[in-house]
């Protein structure tokens, strides 16, 4: 494992040669009561349920994996039990050396995730109650106080992109997740299959 700049940690795999193994395994060891869920994105979310909430521990991203030009190849997860394998597909046009990277995010963000329901509400609201409104729908949500007072105030700079994301997301029939720092900075955004 190694850490990344942004406090997750990713393990790289190569594949030397078409004579590399394609499928490998990495054990998934979660704290207690959490599970693995997938986000929609072929990735999945690591949580646990606290009664009717589910809080979101952490992610293990969607796989990727580049050859030697740097083009994408296929690349996908299967989870057993406690064991997720990632499978590269290589063809007969890939280059070699093939890189793939299991990529997992643990306790270093808040991801909160709104439903349909949350997001065509949401996706209604005038521009100039929509930071409003986003503060009390996300932010009281976050358990650290200082996190919930930056939430807020980022979701002010950052109202016009929530809203058109929320927006579009309405229009596809899709949830969204935001993903808030400990400092309460929105530092990603996606919608998802839900």
């Amino acid at each position: 494992m190694q850490p990344t700049t942004d406090g997750a940690a990713r393990t790289l795999v190569t594949l030397k040669d078409a004579k590399a193994p394609t499928k490998h395994e990495f054990e998934v060891k979660l704290p207690e009561g959490a599970a693995l869920t997938e986000d929609g994105e072929n990735g999945f979310l690591i949580t646990k349920a606290h009664g009717e909430r589910t809080e979101v521990l952490g992610a293990i991203d969607a796989p990727w994996a580049k050859d030697a030009n740097g083009k994408p190849v296929a690349t996908s997860y299967h989870l057993s039990g406690d064991e997720l394998t990632q499978t590269i597909d290589a063809t007969a046009d890939t280059a070699f050396p093939v890189v793939a990277d299991p990529k997992v995010s643990l306790g270093w963000s808040i991801y909160l995730r709104f439903s349909k329901k949350e997001v065509k509400d949401m996706a209604k609201t005038p521009m100039y109650h929509f930071a409003a409104t986003a503060t009390v729908m996300a932010c009281a949500k976050i358990p650290n106080a200082v996190a919930a007072a930056g939430c807020g105030a980022a979701l002010t700079a950052q109202a016009s992109s929530l809203r058109g994301q929320m927006q579009d997301a309405a229009k596809a029939n899709q949830c969204v997740e935001w993903k808030v720092s400990y400092v309460g900075v929105i530092t990603n955004w996606k919608r998802y299959k839900c």
